[in-house]
């Protein structure tokens, strides 16, 4: 069984990729079947030898297209700016995701075996630096004070900031650091200049 193989699926814009190797376009990932008006097929015939086999290139962080396939015991194969082959990890997924579905992601990691580790995020501080941003924008719609914390359920993380509960106390450790907010009351209170 091939992983990567991608099944019969309902999708509007799916690559496709001529049946001659030599014809092929970089561009190009999948062969379509039309199976009716309402629905298309893609299959990646012949496993996933279109796929680049040249070692990536790819640097931490690098915004990349991806091109979900199948999910696995460990997360979600995906096909990396329609070239190589990709790994996102459950730990790394905070939204649905279904077979033949396009985003953006990043690279997390290209190991030394030429595997390469995915997530939707951008890896590294950045992500918190842009998350406490938010923090405090959403602090101050809300009068300064939210019932959200360090203690949060992380369902709940996601659903208001989009993003792991690590990554969240992450980003409110900062801000405590810099003493921009407080945690008081089952909340988290921001400082004003009369505090």
């Amino acid at each position: 069984r091939n992983p990567l193989k991608c099944r019969s699926l309902p999708c509007k814009n799916v690559f496709a990729r001529p049946q001659k190797r030599e014809d092929r376009d970089e561009k190009d990932m999948m062969k379509l079947e039309f199976s009716n008006q309402k629905s298309v097929k893609a299959v990646q015939n012949s496993g996933d030898k279109y796929l680049n086999r040249t070692p990536a290139a790819y640097q931490l962080g690098e915004k990349v297209q991806l091109l979900i396939c199948d999910e696995t015991d460990l997360g979600f194969k995906a096909i990396v700016n329609n070239q190589h082959g990709g790994v996102l990890f459950y730990n790394d997924v905070f939204q649905p995701l279904e077979r033949g579905q396009k985003i953006d992601g990043f690279i997390k990691q290209v190991r030394p075996d030429g595997k390469i580790d995915l997530c939707l995020r951008k890896p590294g501080f950045q992500k918190v630096t842009e998350l406490t941003d938010v923090i405090l924008d959403y602090l101050k719609t809300q009068g300064g004070f939210m019932t959200v914390t360090d203690k949060s359920a992380p369902e709940k993380i996601y659903r208001l900031f989009g993003v792991s509960k690590k990554t969240y106390k992450q980003a409110i450790g900062a801000l405590y650091k810099k003493r921009l907010i407080t945690f008081e009351n089952n909340g988290t209170k921001l400082v004003t200049d009369k505090d």
